[in-house]
């Protein structure tokens, strides 16, 4: 469980126990001073909802009012200050890290993308209609929409191989974009249009996984 739902639990806990247990005096007290059971039920009722109230307003009380007044006071104070700027350079820092990190493993993964697709496709296809494939993966990746686009010459490539081909690198870039086999449906479509003039997109998004006859593309679970 997570530590903060856990903490949160606890508290709802305690202030729970609190006020049944602060009710129940207030019912206790009744009977004392002579108030038949449904009467001092009626008063423990009261007590809870009273003190939930009062316990909701204190709440939002030092939320929207106190603590902020209190943390303008406190940032007065030398040590303080400098104590929250060494907190906020700490996330920075983290935050830097972290963006760093997310940085180099999508370069990791493009780099492994194109090179698949170098390999994949030097039987097929001239170096310059390669290249001009990974520069479409390229802007793929960062999930920019293609312009432009002079369809990719293949040989000795049928459209099934082609589906395969836009699975994996679909299935590869998942981590970091996430996007609807719509997407490299479309994309093959504009890519590969020599190709796949005769099929439709919904087709293509259908058939990504098909392997009913052979191929030279094969599906891959990894690059």
């Amino acid at each position: 469980m997570d530590s903060k739902k856990l903490e949160y639990i606890i508290l709802y806990v305690l202030v729970g126990s609190t006020i049944l247990v602060l009710s129940g005096i207030v019912r206790l007290f009744a009977l004392t001073l002579g108030f038949d059971e449904f009467s001092a039920n009626i008063a423990f009722v009261a007590a809870v909802a009273i003190i939930s109230i009062i316990y909701l307003s204190i709440h939002v009380l030092l939320q929207s009012a106190l603590i902020p007044i209190i943390s303008r006071l406190l940032l007065k104070i030398p040590y303080f200050r400098k104590q929250q700027k060494i907190d906020k350079s700490l996330s920075e820092s983290v935050r830097d890290q972290n963006n760093q990190k997310q940085l180099e493993q999508n370069s990791k993964l493009l780099e492994t993308a194109l090179q698949y697709t170098r390999t994949t496709f030097a039987p097929y296809a001239s170096d310059d209609e390669i290249e001009r494939l990974c520069e479409y993966i390229v802007i793929y990746s960062f999930g920019n929409q293609l312009k432009d686009v002079k369809p990719i010459k293949v040989k000795d490539l049928q459209s099934i191989d082609i589906f395969h081909f836009g699975w994996n690198i679909w299935s590869h870039f998942k981590p970091i974009r996430k996007n609807k086999q719509e997407d490299i449906a479309l994309f093959l479509k504009l890519v590969f249009a020599i190709t796949l003039k005769d099929v439709e997109i919904e087709t293509i998004k259908k058939k990504l996984t098909f392997s009913e006859k052979k191929c030279e593309i094969s599906l891959q679970k990894e690059l």
